[in-house]
């Protein structure tokens, strides 16, 4: 067995375990190994929060906040986490009617900093968006416009989306709920752990957690006792590991007892729509999105749901190479060249999160073959539902009116098909309910039958919404967490 950090105050403590391998500043702050994590928690209250995605979808921050007394531990690598907006930083337009969202729900005081400045691509999609009398408004995003807590604004370097941001403005819970955490005294952080399993005693009762971390001899397990279980892994991990935990007590896994783990997997589907300009639109400096409209999210005469529509982050060369040149333009060649030379700054794109309907055929299962710790990986199967393509249509449709109207002389887009979408933003596969028998957890998260074991991320959302899931998860992590603190 191996051997985790120690705390001998007295009350709750929180295990965290996470799987990238990355370290931050914050991560190398507090990665010792002192006593023996069994031996620990039999002295203590535990709670272990267990996180076994690549790439954290969720804030498990709240959980342990809640408790005044309350001891995290955070073992995995970075979180990229997202947190409560009043703690992290967000940009916006001011709480003024005429200023938001017209759609959004009433806001008690503005966000805490001013939005980005408007690019050249903003003036012109205003334009369109006046003349075809759409309600528009700046979209928040969690980038620091002026510097705040310590950290400088966005310099608006182009590369904001799968890369580090050179000035540190880009607001995640690495630089905002994490360095708060450890600044208690009640935290500690260890990186590099892979969640195999959630242990059950004779009778099935959640007991804790076992996880592997990379030694010079291998892979070496460590047990984690707790006294809760929250799993916070996304939509695809969190029912893998769910699956993976099958026992006597629960053969087909824990909170499976009706076959409803791993179902109604949803993403968000995309339809992007382009528009060639004469003027420059793309001056590539990001983040990029900076102007939307929410006319559509509801209320579509003969469609089911819709989207919130806006002009897409930057993108770099190379990716606008991949996926916005025009279907009649050659990928390779002087043809593919003379467009990028010509046209890369006077190309606009439009799209926005569908609204997708949930099928219970979108699902996670185990599949036949196994990672390198030999552990049965994720197989998901299943196609979005024949709606969400006709809203997809419908979105596509409105993007294009919109470029047309803003000076677009010519317009195209990506392909909608009928496919499983669950890349981008993925949820649904251990929805919440308030019967056991059409879902996993109760409105809190809580597995039914199971009273210690949590799930909280975007797996809970019966619907995704036709908006990036981002504040609901952070909404119901804040929430969730009186629930759990309750337990424990």
């Amino acid at each position: 067995m191996g051997t985790i950090p120690g705390r001998s105050s007295p009350g709750i403590h929180a295990f965290a375990l996470a799987r990238r391998a990355g370290l931050t500043s914050c991560a190398r702050m507090s990665r010792t190994t002192t006593t023996s994590p069994r031996a620990w928690a039999a002295a203590h209250r535990c709670l272990a929060v267990l996180h076994g995605a690549s790439t954290p979808t969720t804030s498990a921050w709240p959980a342990a906040m809640a408790c005044p007394k309350a001891h995290l531990w955070w073992i995995g690598p970075s979180a990229m986490m997202t947190s409560p907006r009043s703690m992290i930083g967000w940009n916006g337009k001011s709480a003024l009617p005429a200023m938001r969202d017209a759609n959004s729900g009433p806001r008690t005081r503005g966000y805490p900093m001013p939005p980005l400045a408007p690019s050249l691509r903003t003036k012109v999609l205003a334009r369109g968006a006046q003349a075809l009398e759409f309600t528009t408004f700046t979209p928040p995003i969690l980038v620091n416009t002026v510097p705040r807590a310590g950290r400088d604004a966005c310099c608006h370097c182009g590369s904001c989306v799968g890369f580090p941001c050179p000035t540190d403005a880009k607001n995640g819970t690495q630089n905002t709920m994490i360095p708060r955490a450890l600044a208690t005294g009640r935290t500690t952080l260890i990186t590099g752990a892979h969640v195999t399993v959630i242990e059950q005693d004779d009778n099935g009762h959640v007991i804790g957690a076992r996880y592997l971390t990379d030694a010079e001899t291998g892979p070496r397990e460590h047990f984690a006792r707790a006294k809760a279980v929250v799993v916070c892994a996304g939509a695809i991990e969190t029912a893998r590991l769910l699956l993976l935990s099958a026992s006597s007590a629960h053969p087909d896994g824990l909170g499976n007892h009706s076959d409803q783990v791993g179902r109604h997997l949803q993403g968000h589907y995309y339809p992007a729509v382009f528009g060639l300009f004469d003027e420059d639109v793309h001056p590539s400096d990001g983040p990029g999105v900076s102007i939307a409209t929410t006319d559509f999210t509801h209320g579509n005469d003969g469609i089911i749901g819709g989207a919130m529509i806006a002009d897409d982050f930057v993108m770099l060369p190379t990716v606008f190479f991949h996926q916005a040149l025009p279907p009649d333009v050659r990928r390779w060649g002087s043809d593919a060249k003379d467009f990028m030379r010509a046209n890369f700054r006077r190309v606009a794109k439009i799209t926005g999160p569908v609204h997708e309907i949930p099928d219970p055929g979108c699902r996670v299962r185990l599949a036949d073959f196994t990672d390198r710790f030999d552990l049965r990986v994720a197989r998901l199967s299943g196609q979005v539902h024949v709606e969400t393509i006709r809203t997809a249509e419908f979105i596509s449709h409105r993007s294009a009116d919109w470029l047309a109207a803003s000076g677009a002389r010519h317009t195209w887009r990506s392909p909608i098909v009928r496919r499983l979408s669950a890349g981008q933003h993925q949820a649904g596969t251990c929805r919440m309910g308030t019967e056991p028998a059409s879902s996993v957890t109760d409105q809190y998260g809580r597995v039914w039958g199971h009273a210690n074991l949590f799930v909280c991320d975007g797996s809970l959302h019966p619907t995704n919404g036709a908006y990036n899931p981002v504040l609901t998860i952070m909404a119901m992590a804040a929430r969730n967490s009186q629930a759990i603190s309750q337990t424990i």
